[in-house]
């Protein structure tokens, strides 16, 4: 089984992620690793895009992250399931406030060594303003067009449960 989890910066596509994996017993990989290096430093993108491709060729994966540059289309394409967390911009904030808060100072496992949690200007206008662009509304829209089979969208905790509950059904 291959998943991809995009969606919005504080939807929670880690925590997801993780839960799936544990679940299901897939490696799960986070793209915030592969962007950042050590110290928020961005990754030499010859190298990020190696790493990608080697995630991609496994039989099976979770990988959260949005990142149109680490070969999005093919990641969609070759996905079997596609989950968007479609949280509102409140809802986000929250969780990314909450997230700092509990790892102030600290590295979560979903990003890179080194890159302790911030919460900053830059990071709340990305979670309120610019992470929302038409560009990227657009391309999950047209995520829904050409793969509405396994195009799933999550807009709450209520939605998500009950889908986590279907999938795990099928298994």
């Amino acid at each position: 089984m291959k998943i991809a989890i995009v969606g919005y910066s504080g939807a929670g596509k880690s925590t997801l992620a993780k839960q799936l994996s544990e679940y299901f017993k897939i490696p799960c990989y986070h793209l915030d690793k592969i962007q950042f290096s050590k110290d928020w430093e961005l990754r030499d993108r010859k190298e990020a895009d190696e790493l990608v491709h080697d995630l991609m060729i496994q039989d099976e994966w979770i990988i959260d992250g949005n990142y149109n540059e680490f070969d999005f289309e093919h990641r969609m394409a070759d996905a079997n399931i596609i989950i968007f967390l479609n949280y509102s911009r409140r809802i986000c904030l929250y969780r990314a406030l909450k997230r700092n808060i509990q790892y102030h100072n600290r590295v979560r496992d979903s990003i890179s060594e080194g890159c302790n949690e911030k919460f900053d200007f830059e990071f709340f206008w990305w979670i309120m303003v610019e992470g929302r662009s038409s560009e990227f509304k657009n391309r999950l829209k047209n995520l829904n067009e050409k793969y509405p089979k396994k195009y799933h969208e999550i807009k709450n905790n209520k939605q998500l449960t009950k889908f986590i509950k279907q999938l795990e059904s099928k298994v």
